[in-house]
């Protein structure tokens, strides 16, 4: 019922079968404890999909293209903590930048503070394209 509850299975008894159960759980699918060798591109995809692009941070680096990426960015800024540095270009920091965190609940000066912070962080990649 809880993907994440496969941290506690023992390896030699993580199949396959059971990581598919676990990845396609709703809300935590425990991507971060399933075996490498049963993940596939599609899960990643799916998971940022449905879930969010958090997930980013448990995919497997050889996964982390320039569409996983902006799968992951187009709902969760901060996942550009996860981008791989060749993809880390202006147009995925600008995307990011426009959807980090926002808390409607919170005041206005906690919210400019998480984007100050992620303008700090990452402001780097806030260059023009090369000429």
């Amino acid at each position: 019922q809880i993907g994440c509850a496969l941290e506690y299975v023992p390896a030699l008894y993580k199949t396959e079968h059971l990581c598919r159960i676990a990845m396609k759980e709703e809300q935590y699918p425990g991507l971060e404890f399933v075996p490498e060798e049963f993940i596939t591109y599609q899960d990643c995809l799916e998971i940022i999909n449905n879930r969010g692009g958090y997930y980013l941070k448990f995919t497997p680096l050889k996964f982390r293209d320039y569409n996983m990426c902006k799968e992951a960015l187009e709902s969760c800024g901060e996942a550009f903590e996860y981008v791989p540095e060749a993809l880390r270009t202006k147009e995925f920091y600008e995307l990011a930048l426009d959807r980090v965190r926002y808390d409607a609940n919170e005041r206005e000066d906690y919210n400019d503070g998480v984007r100050n912070d992620f303008i700090e962080k990452y402001g780097k990649y806030d260059i023009s394209e090369s000429e």
